[in-house]
């Protein structure tokens, strides 16, 4: 069906029958002027948002709409699991080309609703408008943590150890593999993670209660692009270990078969949405315990005065950490 032939409300309340939220917390949701929600007594808010603009990040050509939706708010929530908060709700705009049909957007809401529904961030509200070009999703979410509790990105100290969850590549293969059209059945963890990443939402509240992190960012732009966003922060430089980098067996099998180099192509992977943080050295007998109870977990480096710079080590020693990530302004 037609946008034109269901009109403006008809659309919204084809919504808000998808994302109408399920939740105490939410008192007034989608068909008011604003949502109302409560927050826990001892907690701060915590916000952040993030807008996806067709051809710019996402591609119709291998991007199902449900899988946009999903991804949509799986990337700000991956924003609260940085800063270890728990997520409360969310607010969307959407902005659809004429080629959309009321189906699609429905397929989208879908993919919002699924991931809401997983992660426990429901969608109270929004807003929809026409655009004359590419279609466009901008969500807010709204996440609480106790006072003073947040974890900051400007909190490392010199000597802290950085560690990274996860195993790195996924992302970048699956883009890869995407758009070269061949080949996704051969890389479908990669395909999966891109297309449908996963908040590391509890396992950032386990790292935080058991090994006292002092910073955190998600990888969103690449690795070393985001550990230089932790450095400027705290005024420091950090040394890494290139040969410690966790990378995914899938990318592995990629890089051979594309003939890239590993620690480039790790360390300039965007949309991971692993965690990066750093952690006082003393806790390193509590990080080989969490490995041992199979935390998906990795030390990569450690955090070194501003003065020595930014640096990885490797077998013809040491380099500079100068592997470019994801900026939408660079020329």
């Amino acid at each position: 069906m037609r946008i034109g032939q269901l009109g403006e409300f008809g659309l919204i309340e084809r919504i808000r029958n998808i994302l109408q939220p399920q939740t105490g917390r939410i008192r007034v949701g989608i068909g008011d002027d604003a949502a109302v929600f409560s927050v826990r007594p001892g907690h701060e808010t915590v916000l952040s948002t993030d807008a996806l603009v067709e051809g710019v990040h996402f591609d119709f050509n291998y991007t199902p709409l449900d899988a946009l939706g999903w991804k949509a708010l799986a990337v700000n929530l991956s924003d609260l699991a940085a800063m270890a908060a728990d997520p409360v709700c969310a607010v969307v705009s959407m902005a659809f080309p004429d080629g959309w049909t009321v189906e699609d957007i429905e397929a989208l809401c879908q993919g919002l609703h699924a991931c809401g529904e997983t992660h426990g961030c429901p969608v109270a509200g929004g807003d929809t408008a026409r655009s004359p070009g590419a279609g466009f999703i901008s969500l807010t979410v709204v996440g609480e943590a106790p006072e003073g509790k947040a974890v900051l990105r400007s909190g490392a100290g010199q000597d802290d150890l950085i560690c990274v969850t996860g195993r790195l590549g996924r992302a970048r293969t699956g883009f890869e593999v995407l758009s070269a059209g061949s080949e996704r059945d051969a890389y479908p963890e990669s395909v999966r993670h891109f297309l449908r990443p996963e908040p590391r939402l509890d396992l950032a509240k386990q790292v935080v209660s058991k090994l006292s992190v002092t910073a955190m960012i998600d990888i969103s732009d690449g690795l070393a692009a985001d550990l230089g966003h932790l450095c400027r922060a705290g005024g420091l430089g950090c040394r890494i270990d290139g040969s410690a980098l966790p990378i995914h067996p899938e990318a592995v099998r990629w890089m051979t078969r594309t003939h890239q180099d590993p620690e480039d192509f790790i360390l300039g992977s965007g949309e991971e949405y692993e965690l990066l943080f750093t952690v006082p050295r003393d806790r390193e007998g509590r990080i080989a315990a969490l490995q041992a109870e199979a935390c998906p977990l990795a030390v990569i480096g450690e955090m070194r005065p501003a003065s020595e710079g930014q640096k990885r080590r490797t077998p013809q020693g040491e380099k500079p950490l100068s592997v470019l990530g994801w900026d939408h302004f660079r020329e």
